[in-house]
């Protein structure tokens, strides 16, 4: 069975720009454990190659660990074209949208919402095309709770390691190889 282990976190951490040192070996050190004692075949992120040119970069954290250990790895954000191709909006342009029409916090977080569901549609059509499993997705830590229950409502099988890790965290779960926590 096709098995996908989840990493919620702070896109700088996927990007390394803007990130101290000492916190970005700390999630290379929890990426790598994860991939040994999960028997990770691929890494895949809520990441697109133009966002990380954006940031200066020329791979993410996550890509730098499965070279280093020979793992598959798939940005599956989708870049400006195909966001506007699939209709999907950004956040900003949403908050902005309601800051002129006067929307209500609710009204804001209802369409970012919307929005954030087709992003992760799209995420979860990327993944399915991946043959090496199980698989590691890494994504902002906002999506945890959304993106759990679209992979629910697909019938997969899935756990999530850290619904928002940070360096600073004291527990950050680990899965050993039967999968439980």
């Amino acid at each position: 069975m096709k098995k996908i282990y989840i990493i919620g976190t702070a896109h700088k951490l996927q990007t390394s720009n803007g990130c101290r040192t000492r916190d970005l070996e700390a999630f290379k050190d929890y990426l790598r454990e994860v991939c040994k004692r999960t028997s990770i075949k691929a890494i895949a992120e809520e990441m697109s190659l133009e966002a990380l040119t954006e940031s200066n970069m020329t791979e993410s954290t996550c890509e730098a660990i499965t070279k280093e250990l020979s793992l598959q790895h798939q940005y599956s954000d989708p870049d400006r074209a195909t966001r506007q191709r699939l209709g999907i909006r950004q956040e900003n342009d949403l908050r902005a949208e309601g800051f002129l029409k006067n929307w209500s916090g609710e009204e804001l977080q209802r369409n970012i919402c919307v929005e954030h569901e087709k992003r992760e549609k799209y995420w979860l059509d990327q993944i399915k095309v991946l043959s090496n499993y199980p698989l590691l997705f890494v994504c902002g830590a906002n999506h945890i709770n959304s993106f759990g229950m679209l992979l629910r409502s697909q019938g997969l099988n899935f756990q999530i390691l850290a619904d928002d890790w940070a360096p600073n965290k004291r527990l950050h779960l680990i899965a050993d190889k039967s999968g439980s926590r």
